[in-house]
């Protein structure tokens, strides 16, 4: 039994040193073919730049968006790629460019985009955008001033719709004129719920919520209604059956005792 494992153990090893002995190493642009015979050229779009037996060759790197080809791939050697003027590469082979805040993307008239300083009173926040111009304070003035990669801060940054909530508040509270020293805040509040209130949101909302509650009860009423009528039908049929049942009684019993009469007379 050993020496039959001896041999086979022997067997398999002369096989492997065969085949490193027989193996094909194919050059640089080539590839092993599948049934490692023989080496073929790499395809195109694919390279390889060393000797070796591997059975695929390598993809040619693509460039990105904001990268040219400086030298195109070939059989023997990857593309390489450069990023566009401005730009910053990040990665070693330059296929991730990057336009970074505080600068901004631009067209060239040859139909290039290049990465240039935003001009003075311009600014951009995110990588790979357009300069934008900053914002234009009111009299209030300006709190932060701008730079090229941040937007200028008002001092009262109100927007309209802010503006119209702090002039108009949501609930307005109307003050009665009962002297002549209250009469000038008693315009005031006029004038103001005159602009805040509409007229016609007032009572609408009432006569809705009244006509909602008459439909509530009516519907109730009309329900207890239709119920009430169904009891007093099942109330009815039940009598007349119960009073059916007792007429076909009498009936029956009654010849019993006229039979029963005769019987006794015989």
């Amino acid at each position: 039994m050993i020496c039959q494992m001896s041999r086979l153990l022997f067997s398999f090893t002369w096989v492997f040193v065969l085949q490193d002995v027989n193996a094909v190493t194919c050059n640089p642009g080539e590839k092993l073919h599948i049934d490692r015979t023989h080496c073929v050229n790499c395809p195109n779009g694919q390279y390889r730049s060393k000797p070796g037996d591997d059975v695929e060759c390598l993809n040619c790197r693509p460039c990105g968006k904001y990268s040219t080809i400086t030298e195109n791939c070939t059989k023997f050697r990857n593309a390489q790629c450069k990023c566009f003027e401005g730009f910053n590469n990040m990665d070693k082979h330059h296929e991730l460019c990057r336009c970074q805040s505080g600068s901004g993307l631009k067209d060239t008239e040859n139909g290039k985009v290049i990465c240039e300083q935003c001009p003075p009173g311009t600014f951009t926040e995110t990588f790979n955008s357009r300069c934008q111009p900053w914002k234009k304070c009111d009299q209030s003035g300006v709190k932060t001033a701008g730079n090229s990669s941040s937007d200028v801060v008002c001092k009262n940054p109100a927007t309209p719709d802010e503006t119209r909530a702090t002039t108009f508040p949501s609930s307005a509270v109307f003050v009665p004129q009962t002297s002549a020293n209250t009469s000038t805040t008693a315009s005031t509040t006029t004038q103001t719920s005159k602009t805040i209130i509409n007229p016609s949101s007032g009572p609408p909302n009432s006569r809705q919520h009244g006509l909602w509650v008459a439909v509530s009860l009516g519907s109730i009423l009309a329900f207890l209604l239709i119920q009430f009528v169904i009891i007093k039908m099942k109330i009815t049929i039940c009598f007349h059956k119960n009073k059916k049942i007792v007429r076909q009684d009498s009936a029956c019993t009654k010849p019993v005792e006229e039979s029963g009469e005769k019987f006794l007379s015989v």
